[in-house]
């Protein structure tokens, strides 16, 4: 099966339109946040994790693999902060994301 992609958000604004414009069917999109939670409103799924880097690296592979099992063909995750402590989860979700 071919692994799901990935779209990189700053922020959740028009999150459906890009979404729409990249052909993707909403449904089958996979949200993950921490910060700003977008409604669930006609996306296959919304998770919210902690905030907190060494929580969210621990809450972010679960995550990743539950989208998986439920057979997200996009995963959006909010953009992480630009601060060291978020610098290696930030790398490993880069170098994980197809788009």
């Amino acid at each position: 099966m071919e692994r799901p992609r990935a779209l990189r958000s700053p922020t959740f604004q028009n999150l459906k339109s890009e979404i729409s414009n990249l052909k993707w069917q909403c449904d089958r999109v996979h949200i993950i946040a921490h910060t700003r939670i977008p409604s669930g409103e006609g996306f296959g799924r919304v998770s919210v994790i902690p905030h907190d880097p060494e929580a969210f690296a621990r809450a972010i592979y679960a995550e990743l693999h539950c989208c998986d099992e439920q057979g997200a063909e996009l995963i959006v995750v909010e953009a992480l902060p630009p601060e060291p402590a978020w610098e290696a989860i930030s790398d490993r979700l880069q170098r994980a994301a197809v788009l």
